[in-house]
């Protein structure tokens, strides 16, 4: 990709210009917009706890419970392992904060001031060699005038070879500074993204941290949360030898039920036997 002197010239001002005019712009948009991006995590982390505070609750009732106290204690596990997952997704959301927003807000405003410094001095500096060498080419020309003339040629030919070196080398110092400038404005603009890569790719990681560690959590935990509402209708033992001990006729007095009189069963003991109490009565 070949360009010329004033085409790499524009290139490197537009590429100053850009960071200033879309790059830092949309920075302190990203800034507010990840303001409402903690502001939203901090929410839900906080609407989380007070949920699974109300799960761990719910539990507490369960464990109360003689057919339910299983699923009592995995209700207040779950509340405790969750609990444990939203304070870690809090943790690296106050990272996030740190190591990104705030980088971010201090880099801004000190980026306008230096990306605005460095523009105005590559200018000048520019303006200055493309000056000095524009007053050697008009002088080159005025000495090629009078050499042309015939009087004084040899004089003049020594003047127009020394302004030629002149020209010669302002040309190649200015070629030279176009294209350092134009480097230096290449890589300043790359630095930027580079930040802004390299701190997502950060953040990134911690994330991928904390879900990895999200799982091992749950899946460590889940087969035995989930064996304990396989089957509702399943009952524990110690309440199916209670309910059994209950459906068996005579095996325990339910409350309630009145027992039969003391007296009346004195009254039958001495009761006297049919026939016997028939042949008194025929005597009188």
């Amino acid at each position: 990709m070949s360009r010329g002197p004033e085409e790499v010239n524009k290139l490197t001002e537009s590429t100053y210009k850009n960071v200033m005019e879309q790059f830092n712009p949309g920075l302190r948009n990203l800034i507010n917009l990840g303001k409402n991006y903690e502001k939203a995590v901090n929410g839900m982390v906080l609407a989380g706890r007070a949920y699974y505070d109300g799960i761990a609750k719910i539990g507490d009732i369960a464990v109360a419970s003689p057919v339910s106290k299983e699923l009592g204690h995995v209700l207040i596990e779950i509340s405790i392992a969750q609990k444990k997952l939203n304070d870690k997704l809090e943790e690296n959301f106050k990272k996030f904060h740190k190591e990104i927003i705030s980088e971010l807000e201090k880099k801004t405003e000190l980026d306008v001031k230096y990306m605005n410094a460095t523009l105005k001095r590559y200018q000048n500096e520019h303006r200055s060699k493309l000056d000095s060498l524009e007053k050697s080419q008009a002088e080159l020309k005025k000495i090629r005038r009078k050499s042309q003339g015939g009087r004084n040629a040899v004089k003049y030919e020594h003047r127009e070879f020394e302004y030629l070196e002149t020209v010669s080398s302002r040309q190649s110092d200015i070629q030279r500074f176009i294209a350092e400038g134009c480097r230096e404005a290449l890589l300043e603009e790359k630095k930027r993204f580079c930040f802004l890569v390299d701190k997502h790719c950060s953040f990134a990681q911690r994330l991928f941290h904390y879900h990895v560690e999200c799982s091992e959590i749950l899946s460590h935990k889940m087969p035995g949360w989930l064996a304990t509402c396989s089957d509702a209708t399943k009952v524990p033992p110690t309440v199916m030898n209670m309910i059994e001990e209950i459906k068996t006729p005579g095996s325990l007095s339910i409350a309630g039920t009145p027992l039969p009189s003391p007296m009346i069963e004195r009254r039958n003991l001495v009761r006297p036997p049919l026939p016997l109490l028939f042949h008194l009565r025929s005597r009188v």
